[in-house]
């Protein structure tokens, strides 16, 4: 399924809809559209916590009509609703209607998704983006270098950052979205490409980290879509902009993962490293959010893990957000971000499996958590980590979407046998998919695509000489089933009858219910001593989220691998055996 082609659809049809209602709106009184909504189609999906989405006007979690006609209402006011000026030129006209239209179908709790993939030196093959495009992903982690862009200092401009317009246009006219994560600075802006600036970052010390902000503003504003300054041909705004790759890197420069601002001075300027990067935020958000108020800026993506010979600092995001506690602007500024960006890889999941059940730790204390599986099945693997980020979020006040631009689980798995390995890995896609849409995560990128040769851990999706593990089938499977529902509700165990199964309801846009189920054992998948677990299951009406009356005939089961199965209804219930991998559960057509 191609994604763009979904959403130039929308475009064309929302774009449509918008003018002709914004022509109305110009001619009757204000109160006719409020008061007189049945004569067009205003309805909502049930309310989803806002997540700063590009277009959401009226903050209900979701991009379409409903945005389109509240800026229609207020066409050509003066003077003009910041609120409804998406388009910030002073002026309420289609413009802000076409900016909307292109996000439409995104929602913070389904719709339109980017669930894409990390891609590295086959990125410019085109059978390998093929093989994106295949399985219906519709996104691409691209890392932009500030060195290469600005390799000596000179005034940038949106006009002279050209140096990736090529490989975004590319990626584009195949139908995926990038996903900017920003790292590298050049040699006259900081010791160490991986980190801190010189200067300080504080006023009247922050002469790089305004140069940076420079940057920033010509990157958001060139790839916009505002139809200002844009790069020529661009087919889709660019909206999510991360701050380095796993900046927490505590370790040496020469080691570091791409960013290395975990230590306490690594550029021995006698400031601390966190605070610096808290100050970076503090420089590029405004200017940011001068070119494109809805640009995203994501904090990280941090690792945020402890393992044996681990070098990051797992206080690394306590520490910023301390730092941006005293500034008296912060809280006003969202504290100079938008989203919160991690990385979850199954190997660590028992650092994380149920954070907050039963209930959250106080702010300052620390966490003790349930032995599993008195955790089951709450907050387990990357549900447990974003937990655990939002309860360090909120004990500063804040609440953030989060993203992941780095998910996975290699295949040499230590004890594991050969065919169980890519099993294995191909219920975590699944897993990690459908745990990731249940907390809203509007960002997700598998790691990788294809064994990279200088790692021997291999994660992807394709061995080395390309040829596709199950994995790939699975993602392939579940973006047909899942990248376009909105999701309702995960199940516990008084509608599952068990603590070991993982239930989600989902709905198709067509309205068609859907259940995603799995057991777990509260293993990582990784351990040779995670069991694969059966346990019955039994589906009602309830369970499946439809009418009495409708919940008739066979149940349609369709497995990770796209196999389907029918199993048939009696006496208003059906019986299924739940495993490890992942099944999908529909009323057959």
């Amino acid at each position: 399924m191609n994604r763009p082609r979904f959403r130039r659809r929308w475009l064309i049809a929302l774009v449509t809809f918008g003018l002709l209602v914004s022509h109305a709106a110009a001619d009757v009184p204000a109160n006719w559209l409020a008061g007189n909504s049945h004569r067009i189609n205003l309805v909502s999906p049930a309310i989803a916590a806002p997540c700063g989405l590009p277009g959401d006007v009226n903050q209900d979690g979701y991009v379409n009509d409903l945005d389109i006609a509240a800026v229609a209402q207020a066409w050509r006011a003066q003077p003009p609703d910041p609120a409804y000026d998406v388009v910030p030129d002073g002026q309420i006209d289609v413009k802000d209607i076409t900016f909307i239209a292109s996000n439409a179908g995104q929602s913070c709790s389904g719709g339109t998704r980017l669930w894409g993939v990390n891609m590295f030196e086959e990125m410019t093959d085109p059978n390998a983006r093929a093989k994106v495009t295949n399985a219906g992903m519709n996104s691409v982690r691209l890392y932009i270098e500030w060195r290469s862009i600005e390799p000596t200092n000179q005034n940038l401009t949106p006009q002279k950052v050209t140096n990736y317009d090529a490989t975004i246009a590319t990626l584009e006219s195949d139908g995926l979205i990038p996903y900017l994560t920003i790292q590298n600075a050049p040699s006259w802006a900081a010791k160490y490409a991986c980190g801190p600036l010189y200067g300080s970052g504080n006023p009247g010390d922050d002469t790089y980290y305004q140069e940076f902000a420079e940057l920033m503003y010509a990157l958001v504003e060139r790839y916009d879509g505002d139809g200002v300054d844009d790069m020529p041909g661009l087919l889709y705004p660019i909206h999510y902009f991360e701050l380095y790759n796993e900046p927490d890197w505590n370790g040496g420069p020469s080691s570091a993962p791409g960013g290395c601002w975990g230590s306490n001075d690594i550029d021995g300027d006698g400031v601390n490293d966190q605070k610096e990067y808290a100050h970076l935020l503090q420089a590029i958000y405004p200017a940011m959010k001068a070119a494109d108020p809805s640009s995203q800026l994501v904090f990280g993506s941090v690792a945020y893990e402890t393992y044996s010979g681990s070098q990051f600092n797992m206080q690394f995001t306590e520490k910023v957000l301390s730092e941006l506690d005293n500034d008296p602007n912060a809280a006003a500024n969202g504290y100079y971000f938008d989203v919160m960006g991690f990385h979850q890889y199954d190997a660590f999941r028992d650092n994380w499996d149920g954070f907050g059940y039963p209930s959250p730790p106080a702010c300052g204390t620390t966490w003790t958590p349930l032995p599993e599986p008195q955790n089951l099945p709450y907050n387990q693997a990357v549900a447990g980590k974003a937990a655990n980020l939002a309860w360090i979020l909120g004990c500063h006040g804040l609440s953030k979407p989060m993203a992941a631009s780095e998910v996975g689980l290699q295949v040499t798995l230590g004890g594991v046998p050969p065919a169980q390995r890519l099993q294995k890995q191909a219920h975590a896609v699944v897993h990690l998919l459908v745990r990731s849409a249940a907390i809203g995560m509007p960002v997700v990128s598998w790691y990788t695509l294809v064994d990279r040769p200088s790692d021997s851990l291999q994660y992807g999706l394709f061995n080395s000489n390309w040829q596709a593990r199950p994995a790939y089938t699975a993602y392939t499977v579940a973006t047909g089933q899942l990248l376009d529902a909105t999701f309702d509700t995960q199940l516990f165990p008084n509608q599952t009858g068990s603590q070991y199964i993982q239930a989600y309801r989902f709905t198709a846009p067509d309205g068609t219910k859907k259940l995603v189920l799995w057991t777990d054992a509260g293993c990582k998948l990784k351990g040779s001593t995670c069991p694969d677990m059966a346990v019955n299951m039994t589906i009602t009406a309830d369970v499946l989220g439809v009418p009495a009356a409708s919940f008739t005939g066979q149940l349609q089961v369709t497995s990770e691998s796209g196999s389907v199965q029918f199993v048939n209804i009696a006496n208003g219930s059906a019986t299924l055996t739940i495993h490890q991998a992942p099944v999908y559960v529909q009323l057959a057509p």
